[in-house]
């Protein structure tokens, strides 16, 4: 027998909901942590660590300057560990909000001790991005224990590697085989029936003699588990190399275990997530101790866990690099429009600190104080709106019911309070963005400001009636040239509707009318510089149109398909298009209890069987299209736009912008879903004029899907920034979704398991909804949906620029109306 040694790392697993609701389960893991404190003081064999830092700086917060002294006096003595990320996560966060996320302890409690390492439980990913910034903390270690429901890990649990980055620095990895293996290393399965709720008194959590029994004869029962458990691990089982423990976990456990330490985690198996420290583990501990048991156990901390493992294994643990790409990432689109307004607020709240910046540099060069650029109120509500978006992607998303019973008090209230995250930050990114543009020196009537760092042309559209006045054209202060207004219909509020063609087919209230004709005006904005703030003067209908003269430019060359869609369109010799632009299709499971039926293909493990189960069991369905149309072509752009049918869909829409003076094109998506609880993924294809495989940007760290990852890490989809980038030579092709970032490649990869790059890598499916799971996540989510995506051909800029060229496509110029 190999392993001499066993490390407990005892921890509440903190999950913001799934048990309780996410306010309750956040005070629940606040409370633990005085709770574990006590424990650590009381019993010199009992060790606990904070898997997380949010419910340290709640618990500080709150806490006295005596328990505050207590706790530093325990975290020295290394009776008590703190990992350094505020919670277990998805890979959805921007720059800005993993900075956040390392940084989420009080400045009062780093001064006097900072964390050494990390968690990541329950999650089945971790972003690299996140990794550098907690180097940059000298936090050098990762303890990350994946759930393997609906997930594999990327290489054999457990087991150790160095992590490298692509700046050349190693993170030590700690790959657990679950984030509560060690109760099944020890322990057959306490938890019975459903999940209870904290306030649930028909139930409560164990005691002594419930679990961790610490008489002799149980020692030495557990004493004999662990040993058969330990021949799986080595591999000295005969034939049996795998097993699986538990009909909850269902973790396997895998020979050729090769180190003399073993590292395990020990939640609490009354509900395991968001539960209380469990004192008597340290009694069965002193009992396996006092009768000489082997291997040797103790409880410590993950960290100091982590640094024995890694010193005394240094020459013998391998090194990994590439994105580790997280097989959960597809719950989170089952809520596609709190997905789309976390992203707007990101977008915004990176345009309100450039802008900002902007501000600053331009005082300090007119010799001006250096200043922040926002005021204590401004930070303070970007640092609040930067906070909701990080609990918005926190890695819980609904209650353990969620898909079970949708309609439950319990299902609704989790939703309710996960979905506000997102709609917060949203409000508050928006007010402050107007915040620190209202009052701010502005020229014209009209004044439109690029938040960006690239240039913008586009159409810019406001109510007519903001105008408080009849015009018919706008006027630029500086070139003089004039822009006509254009109207178009839209919502004529608070007015009884005067004829059915008021009503579009959204207006499902049929209330106060929304296609009433001169509702909305827009105008041209042509070649809008990064940050600058260009004035207009409106010209009155009286004073007419002169000078609203024609650019000439070479005209797009479009190909139709039998549709009438633009199937491939050039300009000037770039192809802005070829193939596939935005069609819908959909991917469900056949069979009784499909989500069973997803389940079972997935836990397949022989390749050609489970490709076969996907044959029979995974139905693909395209949307049939209209005749398209073209609705408008002036000097700037032309349009089209197609009505699509779909047996999930009331009805679909998609409309096509080409822009004449620039390799560009951009798409807008509308949908209809109807009300339906049954599994399926839904995409948008969309075929690459530059055939290879793509560069996809995770926390603006790019990578290449398949060799730029982990092997063994998720291929059937991709959490990005939302962006891609073919590249092929002096050919490029930027592909820019504004509203989702999960994408497919290829084709659909539904419970595949993909081991390499298909195909056609140049064929991008982006993800729009995905109601596959069956907890945790939305189990329907019906009515319209809205999703734009912008592309560039051959656009001139450097890979290390597409962070930004992307957020200037996410930010349209910004109207500021001075009459």
């Amino acid at each position: 027998m190999s392993i001499q040694k066993i490390d407990l790392i005892h921890h509440s697993h903190t999950d913001f909901g799934f048990t309780d609701h996410p306010m309750y389960a956040r005070r629940l893991q606040k409370e633990y942590v005085g709770q574990a404190l006590q424990l650590a003081m009381e019993d010199p064999d009992f060790y606990w660590t904070a898997e997380t830092a949010l419910p340290v700086a709640d618990w500080w917060q709150s806490a006295e300057e005596r328990e505050r002294s207590l706790l530093i006096t325990a975290l020295q003595a290394g009776k008590l560990d703190i990992c350094g990320m505020a919670f277990n996560t998805t890979a959805f966060h921007t720059p800005e909000e993993w900075d956040r996320i390392v940084k989420w302890l009080p400045r009062e409690l780093t001064k006097q001790w900072k964390p050494c390492s990390i968690m990541q439980n329950d999650v089945n990913g971790m972003p690299r991005a996140a990794l550098m910034r907690a180097l940059d903390q000298g936090m050098n270690a990762l303890w990350i224990g994946p759930n393997t429901y609906n997930a594999l890990p990327p290489c054999p649990t457990p087991s150790a590697f160095y992590w490298e980055m692509p700046d050349g620095r190693k993170m030590f990895v700690w790959l657990n085989s679950g984030y509560c293996d060690g109760y099944f290393l020890f322990n057959e399965n306490w938890r019975i029936g459903p999940v209870p709720a904290a306030s649930d008194l028909c139930y409560r959590p164990p005691g002594p003699g419930d679990i961790w029994k610490a008489d002799e004869e149980s020692v030495r029962c557990a004493h004999r588990r662990c040993l058969e458990t330990i021949k799986l691990l080595e591999g000295n089982s005969g034939d049996n190399l795998e097993q699986s423990r538990d009909g909850f976990t269902q973790n396997k456990i895998y020979g050729g275990y090769p180190y003399e330490r073993l590292l395990v985690s020990v939640t609490n198996n009354y509900r395991i997530d968001n539960d209380p420290p469990f004192g008597p583990i340290a009694d069965f501990v002193r009992k396996w101790r006092e009768l000489g048991l082997k291997p040797e156990i103790r409880m410590t901390t993950a960290t100091e866990a982590m640094h024995r493992m890694e010193e005394e294994n240094k020459d013998r643990i391998p090194v990994k690099k590439g994105e580790w790409v997280d097989w959960w990432a597809n719950g989170t689109v089952s809520a596609p429009v709190e997905l789309a307004a976390g992203k707007q607020a990101a977008v915004n709240l990176k345009a309100a600190a450039m802008l900002a910046e902007n501000r600053m540099e331009t005082r300090r060069n007119a010799g001006e104080p250096d200043t922040a650029g926002m005021s204590k109120r401004q930070r303070a509500d970007y640092e609040e709106a930067l906070k909701q978006l990080c609990m918005f992607h926190e890695h819980t998303y609904g209650s353990w019911q969620s898909v079970a019973a949708p309609f439950s008090i319990d299902a609704r209230m989790m939703a309710a309070e996960k979905n506000i995250f997102a709609y917060r930050a949203l409000a508050l990114s928006e007010n402050l963005t107007a915040e620190l543009l209202r009052g701010g020196k502005t020229t014209g009537e009209l004044c439109l400001i690029n938040p960006g760092k690239y240039p913008a042309s586009t159409w810019v559209r406001f109510p007519y009636h903001c105008l408080r006045g009849d015009y018919c054209a706008v006027e630029d202060l500086i070139s003089h040239k004039r822009y006509p207004l254009l109207m178009e219909e839209g919502p004529s509020n608070f007015k009884r509707p005067e004829a059915e063609s008021h009503l579009s087919r959204e207006n499902v209230s049929k209330t106060f009318s929304d296609c009433v004709p001169g509702q909305i005006a827009r105008f041209w904005a042509d070649n809008l510089q990064p940050f600058e703030a260009r004035g207009y003067r409106l010209i009155s209908v009286n004073e007419g149109e002169a000078g609203c003269g024609q650019d000439t430019e070479p005209s797009l060359d479009i190909e139709l398909n039998q549709r009438g869609w633009p199937g491939r369109v050039c300009r000037k010799g770039a192809v802005v298009l070829d193939g596939e632009f935005g069609a819908f299709l959909s991917c469900r499971p056949k069979g009784f209890a499909p989500r069973w039926v997803l389940k079972d293909i997935f836990l397949e493990e022989d390749e050609k069987k489970r490709a076969r189960m996907r044959e029979e069991s995974l139905e693909i369905i395209a949307a049939k299209t209209e005749n398209a149309v073209k609705t408008e072509e002036n000097e700037y752009t032309v349009t089209y736009r197609q009505e699509f049918s779909h047996p999930s869909l009331e009805w679909g829409r998609r409309e096509l912008i080409l822009y004449k003076k620039e390799n560009r094109a951009r798409l807008h998506v509308k949908i209809n879903r109807k009300s339906s609880f049954d599994p399926e993924v839904f995409y948008l294809a969309f075929q690459s004029p530059v055939h290879t495989v793509p560069l996809f940007s995770n926390a603006d760290l790019p990578y290449i899907p398949g060799e730029g990852q982990l092997p063994g890490s998720c291929m059937d989809y991709y959490a990005t920034d939302g962006f891609a980038w073919y590249e092929q030579g002096e050919r490029s092709w930027l592909w820019n979704g504004m509203d989702t970032s999960l994408t497919a490649l290829g084709e659909p990869h539904v419970s595949e398991r993909a081991a390499k790059m298909p195909e056609h890598p140049d064929r991008l499916l982006s993800m729009i909804f995905d109601n596959t799971w069956d907890t945790n996540f939305a189990a329907n989510s019906c009515g319209i949906m809205e999703f734009s995506y912008e592309v560039l051909a051959d656009g001139g800029f450097r890979r290390e620029e597409l962070p930004d060229v992307a957020q200037a496509l996410n930010k349209e110029p910004i109207l500021i109306i001075n009459t």
